[in-house]
């Protein structure tokens, strides 16, 4: 990497800053290294070099680009993400922060100005209005101002500015800044999604929905909330949407759709799930079971479940499978273990207290658990009706995910 001194604005650049949002200025790079697409963070004169792992006091070593400019240079932030931790105390620790890219990455921005404009007094605000931890922000948006807060009291103003890969180790932003995009001027409006409404009040605010559209009346837009029933923060919404991705589930009704993951499951419905899920074919209807009448919507699926071993049905003389039964955690551990190809355990291991030893269920729960499918937490409530959304967790954990 180079590791000369950059200065974006020297003279003699014909490069101008143009006052539009997103104006794009050609610079160099300095070689062909790795670059992660952000916006250029300071608005003005700004000189910087490449520091990455040079050595400071102390033997730690600066894993960050300082970037020398001016106090009160506006300072923007070079991707879209939330804010997380502030240093925001003022006449006392202030001010810098760090920024989670909506990609996984973030953004570190420290030495924001502490001063009220014009003095050294360390009594100014260093963030720009409304940037608080838990805010979503545009890059480009202004976050806040060139200063010389913390240690850099001594060394003149500039920006320590750092880069984050998602799995937190940090990434030499140098040559990611020589390539960034630049802009005139801070983006205003905190739009994520491009549609013309603010984040704040989007129904929708990470898909474009300019007329937020929400036929179910439940506060998201319809673009990005197919559930009626199914709010986005739900704890089981992630494997639901992945079933009904793959088709193994079409919701409980269609119009509007909603999954009814409240629901307690029937043994009908548990094996539509499981023969979706191995990507089993439907048989055609031979009369397997006494209880389940030609023409009922399960058949295919129970009489192929049978065939595949998944099921024993509930009865032998005559052979049943009660369908409209509601399913067990008992019942549902026997199915994943036979569903998954895997056999139950062969000695009793004690891993749940309600899990007894010669109990017909205990050897496929504790397979389950040794699978990693189901946590030992103290018990295990075999004879607890598992809901829908349940289910969904534990076919897409056992069966597609895994």
């Amino acid at each position: 990497m180079g590791n000369g001194t950059f200065n974006r604005f020297a003279a003699g650049s014909t490069a101008l800053l143009i006052a539009v949002s997103l104006s794009v200025i050609p610079v160099p790079q300095a070689s062909g290294a790795e670059i992660y697409p952000i916006i250029f963070p300071v608005l003005g004169p700004t000189q910087y070099t490449d520091t990455f792992d040079e050595a400071r006091s102390g033997g730690r070593t600066h894993q960050a680009t300082d970037m020398l400019a001016d106090k009160m240079i506006p300072v923007v932030a070079a991707a879209s993400g939330v804010v997380g931790w502030q240093h925001n105390e003022i006449g006392g620790s202030c001010c810098a922060m760090a920024l989670h890219h909506d990609d996984g990455w973030a953004s570190w921005y420290i030495h924001l100005n502490s001063d009220t404009p014009g003095t050294d007094d360390g009594l100014g605000f260093g963030f720009a209005e409304g940037i608080v931890s838990g805010t979503h922000v545009t890059a480009g948006q202004l976050i806040g101002w060139v200063g010389d807060s913390g240690n850099a009291e001594w060394v003149g103003s500039h920006l320590h500015f750092e880069l984050h890969r998602p799995d937190g180790t940090k990434f030499n932003a140098y040559e990611s800044l020589l390539a960034a995009t630049v802009i005139g001027q801070p983006i205003q409006s905190n739009d994520r999604d491009g549609d013309g409404i603010e984040d704040p009040i989007d129904n929708c605010p990470a898909v474009a929905n300019p007329r937020q559209s929400d036929g179910d009346g439940n506060g998201v837009g319809d673009n990005c909330d197919p559930w009626a029933d199914v709010p986005l923060d739900y704890w089981a919404r992630s494997s639901i949407d992945t079933l009904f991705q793959r088709g193994v589930t079409v919701g409980c009704s269609t119009d509007p759709l909603r999954f009814c993951p409240e629901g307690n499951l029937t043994r009908a419905e548990m094996a539509t799930f499981l023969l979706r899920a191995v990507n089993g074919t439907p048989a055609d209807p031979a009369g397997l079971f006494a209880d389940a009448p030609d023409g009922s919507w399960y058949v295919p699926f129970i009489e192929s479940l049978y065939g595949l071993g998944i099921t024993e049905g509930c009865g032998t003389d005559p052979l049943a499978f009660c369908p409209a039964e509601e399913v067990t955690r008992a019942h549902i551990a026997t199915f994943l273990i036979r569903a998954m190809g895997e056999s139950p355990v062969d000695s009793y291991r004690g891993y749940f207290s309600d899990t007894p030893e010669g109990a017909w269920y205990t050897p496929f729960v504790e397979r389950l658990h040794e699978l990693g499918i189901v946590a030992a937490d103290g018990r295990f409530g075999p004879n607890d009706v598992i809901t829908r959304a349940e289910m969904a967790v534990l076919v897409d954990t056992a069966l597609i995910s895994r």
